[in-house]
């Protein structure tokens, strides 16, 4: 029995549609070949304020620099600065156990720590998708 290659362009074209149709399905597929560290998940501004208000034990990670922080911050934030050459080194004092929202000024700092909180076998790391400009957008408050 002879076998018939599919074109590449029908191939493409079939991906594509695939990735459209089934986003959740690739995501869940990729999270599970990733055995390693803990749940990272993207939390929206309304979901972290909500997780904030409804649970104490959160630790609310504040990556940006301390110039940064000492502006605004959300109320009850530690600062570790990302951009520091000890980051890794303090976070690797914290306990892993806990449960972090991360977050900066756009997102981009925290997706990449939290992407290093993983690594590093923390358990519970939910990143604020679109930092604290989103959180702004919201109207929720900060403290200076």
């Amino acid at each position: 029995m002879k076998m018939q290659m599919v074109p590449p362009g029908i191939t493409a074209i079939l991906l594509l549609a695939w990735l459209i149709l089934f986003p959740g399905c690739v995501q869940n597929s990729l999270l599970e070949k990733d055995n390693s560290g803990g749940r990272l998940v993207k939390l929206n501004a309304r979901e972290s304020r909500e997780l904030i208000e409804k649970n104490n034990d959160v630790v609310i990670l504040d990556v940006r620099t301390p110039e940064e922080f000492g502006m605004e911050r959300i109320e009850g934030s530690v600062n570790i600065d990302f951009c520091s050459h000890e980051f890794a080194g303090m976070l690797g004092r914290l306990d892993r156990d806990k449960t972090y929202l991360v977050c900066c000024a756009a997102g981009k700092r925290a997706s990449e720590a939290g992407k290093l909180m993983k690594r590093m076998e923390f358990r519970n790391i939910l990143i604020l998708d679109g930092g604290l400009a989103a959180w702004k957008k919201e109207g929720f408050p900060l403290s200076r």
